[in-house]
C-alpha cells in the first residue's frame, strides 16, 4: 500500500465563480454556433426547446398544483417548499435573470 495520504478534492468558491463567468460571457458563441449549422441549427434549436420548456412547464404546473391557495407566485411557492431565505434569494436571482438577459 501507498504510505501517501490520499487528498480530498474539493471545489472552491473561486471555481465556482469561475465556471460562472465563462458560462454567461461564453454563452455569446451559441448564438453563432446556430448560425453556422445553417438548417441543422433549426432542429436543434427545437430539441433546446423542448428540453427546457417542457421540464420547466412541468415544473411550474407542479407548484401551482401544489399551492393552489398562495397569493402569489415563484416567492410563495419556494417559500411553502424551501423556507422564506431561500425563496428571497431564488426571486432575486430570478428577477436579476430576467432583467439582464430578459
Amino acid at each position: 500500500m501507498d504510505d501517501n495520504k490520499t487528498q480530498k478534492k474539493t471545489l472552491t468558491i473561486l471555481s465556482l465563480v469561475l465556471m460562472l463567468i465563462t458560462t454567461v460571457y461564453g454563452s455569446g458563441n451559441v448564438s453563432v454556433s446556430y448560425r453556422q449549422m445553417t438548417y441543422v441549427g433549426i432542429i436543434w434549436l427545437i430539441l433546446a426547446g423542448i428540453c427546457f420548456f417542457f421540464p420547466a412547464g412541468l415544473i411550474m404546473a407542479e407548484y401551482g398544483s401544489a399551492f393552489h391557495d398562495a397569493q402569489g407566485g415563484i416567492y410563495f411557492w419556494l417559500a411553502g417548499s424551501l423556507g422564506e431565505k431561500w425563496a428571497f434569494i431564488e426571486t432575486f436571482v430570478w428577477l436579476a435573470r430576467l432583467g439582464c438577459f430578459g
